[in-house]
Order: C-alpha cells, then sequence, then structure tokens
C-alpha cells in the first residue's frame, strides 16, 4: 500500500488555525492550504491539543483531543474533529476531489458554494443532538456540482485508497465513583497540560477556560502548577455598560434602566428643528 504523501501551502490571508485539505479520492496526495500558526509534520498537521505527547502526534487515537488535524498512519489518512461536539469538521466531494476543512467559510470561498436563504439551517446547527453516531451529517449548500456539504462530529473521516470509513476513538468508561471519576479528569488535565506546554510546539500554547460570575461579569481561569497537580488563577472582567445601539451613549444609570431606542427617538424627537 502506498504511503500517503502531505503537502503544505501556507495562505497569508488565512486566520491562523484554518486549513482545507484537497485529495483525490485514493488519497495519494494532500495538499493543504493553511493558516500560520498551524503545527505542521510528514506524516501529521493539527491545531489543537490532547492527552498525550506531542511529538508523537497520536491525537487520532486520543478519547481528548482538542482542536483538528490530519494524521497519515500505515496507509491511512485521518482527517480528526474535536473531541467536543460543539466543534466540526465538513468536506465535500468536487471535481473528483475531496475537500476537508474545519471552516465552514473556507469551504465555501474554496468551493464557490453558498448558503441557501430560503433554508432553516438550524437542522444543521442542531444536528449533534440527536448523537454523536446519530445525527445527519448532510449540510445543505447551493452549487451546481455539489449535492451537499458533510459535517463530521466525534468521529474521523478514514481514507484508505479509495474507501471511506468513519471512526471514533473515544472509549466507553464506566465510572463507579466520583473518586474515580476526579482521578480520570485529573490526569486528563495533567497530560492535556503537559501536550500543550510541550517545547516541541513550533508555536507555544497557553491555556484559559470562561467561567461563570453572574449577570454583570466574566472569569477568566488560567491553569497552573502546584506540586504537580492541575490548579487555576481567576480573573474577573467587568462587562461594558450597555450603549444604544444609535449613538453609543450609555443606557443605563444604577437604579434607572432606560430603553436605549426609546431614549434616542425620544431626545431626537425633542430636539428642535433645524
Amino acid at each position: 500500500m502506498t504511503q500517503p504523501v502531505l503537502r503544505y501551502r501556507e495562505i497569508a490571508g488565512l486566520p491562523r488555525l484554518a486549513w482545507l485539505a484537497s485529495t483525490p479520492r485514493d488519497a495519494g496526495e494532500v495538499l493543504v492550504y493553511h493558516g500560520s500558526a498551524v503545527e505542521r509534520t510528514p506524516e501529521w498537521m493539527v491545531e489543537g491539543v490532547w492527552d498525550d505527547e506531542f511529538r508523537l502526534g497520536a491525537f487520532h487515537r486520543s478519547p481528548h483531543f482538542f482542536g483538528s488535524g490530519i494524521r497519515v498512519e500505515e496507509g491511512q489518512v485521518h482527517f480528526v474533529p474535536s473531541s467536543a461536539l460543539v466543534n466540526r469538521l465538513l468536506y465535500c466531494i468536487h471535481q473528483d476531489r475531496i475537500l476537508v476543512s474545519n471552516s465552514l467559510a473556507l469551504l465555501l470561498a474554496f468551493t464557490g458554494a453558498k448558503l441557501d436563504p430560503a433554508h432553516d439551517y438550524r437542522a444543521e446547527t442542531y444536528a449533534i443532538r440527536q448523537g454523536a453516531g446519530r445525527y445527519p451529517r448532510a449540510f445543505l449548500v447551493t452549487h451546481p456540482a455539489i449535492q451537499t456539504f458533510y459535517q463530521l462530529y466525534d468521529e474521523s473521516l478514514v481514507l484508505t485508497g479509495g474507501e471511506r470509513a468513519f471512526q471514533s476513538p473515544r472509549p466507553r468508561l464506566q465510572v463507579s465513583s466520583f473518586e474515580q471519576y476526579r482521578t480520570l479528569v485529573t490526569e486528563a488535565l495533567q497530560l492535556l497540560r503537559a501536550n500543550y506546554a510541550s517545547p516541541e510546539r513550533s508555536f507555544p500554547m497557553t491555556a484559559f477556560a470562561t467561567i461563570s460570575s453572574g449577570a454583570s461579569r466574566a472569569a477568566a481561569r488560567t491553569p497552573t502548577s502546584h506540586g504537580g497537580s492541575v490548579g487555576a488563577r481567576a480573573r474577573t472582567m467587568e462587562r461594558p455598560s450597555p450603549t444604544c445601539c444609535d449613538c453609543g451613549r450609555p443606557t443605563s444609570t444604577r437604579g434607572s434602566p432606560a430603553s436605549p431606542r426609546t431614549s434616542c427617538i425620544t431626545s431626537r424627537r425633542a430636539a428642535p428643528p433645524p
């Protein structure tokens, strides 16, 4: 079996982590158009973090993978989406080539396909609510030669010769106690931290996560390390005061909320004519 080859072409105008791969159906050569901060090796390409050594590039077998990537292994090409079910890959077949991207906008621009303004895209947006492995993959577009795009959650698209398959590397864990759950989470976080902090990365990463802190502010948590365990620092950020959609002036003061549009319309009506 011929080993597929990854070829890279950086595009200056793309977002730093965007990518689109183009390959013939037999996946002999995969040409990847990408932004400036995508990690690249001869066998794999990734924008993400996972619970294993970075240098191994085994995100296609990782149960905890956040980002997206492409992995060539044993004659197969794996297009790998995030394990988080709010992120996806999209692909289509066009001019006898398979196109895969982590960006809907990029795939639309590359193919010239368009969204259908008469279609209710909540069907595609909420498809994953039907569950991993059970959601409809089709994503409606209008194009003279492309019947549909397809979206991928959880499962990788695996090309072997001219064959397509879908695989999920995530095992079904049996958790019998909170202590076991906490141990699994702690171990995964430690592995994720080692991965994103790896000195072998060409583009260093830091991490943060948002958490709720009430209606008027947001908080960000930045991971830290204390005695080998994962901790966090928290920083709160006040939300800006609401402003009018027309003039930009504050729309309320403490204790006296006001309707922004009514305030502006009222003030304009009260103004003397020029």
